[in-house]
């Protein structure tokens, strides 16, 4: 699971500053638009990529849902799943902080999230 903000309407509309409903409130628009590709990068940062990985389309589209969280006011979950052929050849510790990145890409932009996944 990820968890970010400003990701834009859902539908059903929930309102500015109210608790979100139970049973998830999904992305609208956002959704449709919403890609997480994970990568093999040692120690990356949270940013925005400025670099060029390749596209391999079986780490593409690991979101499996996306939607606000019940009981919290416009905080988003996102579901993805972490490829099975995604080949994490090192392990964190140490020095190595994170082993991927997941490449978040909406309408609203492109961010970095590091993360430690171990082979």
């Amino acid at each position: 699971m990820i968890y970010a903000h400003g990701l834009g309407p859902t539908l059903p509309r929930v309102e500015t500053g109210v608790v979100s409903p139970a049973g998830t409130a999904l992305l609208d628009a956002v959704y449709r638009q919403l890609k997480v590709t994970f990568t093999v990068f040692r120690n990356a940062s949270p940013s925005t990529p400025r670099y060029f990985e390749p596209e391999n389309p079986e780490m593409e589209n690991a979101t499996m849902d996306a939607g606000l969280t019940p009981g919290q006011v416009g905080l988003y979950q996102i579901d993805v799943r972490i490829p099975e052929t995604l080949n994490v050849p090192i392990r964190c510790g140490g020095e190595t902080r994170s082993t991927v990145f997941a490449k978040i890409v909406t309408s609203q932009g492109v961010e970095n999230l590091p993360m430690c996944v171990e082979p």
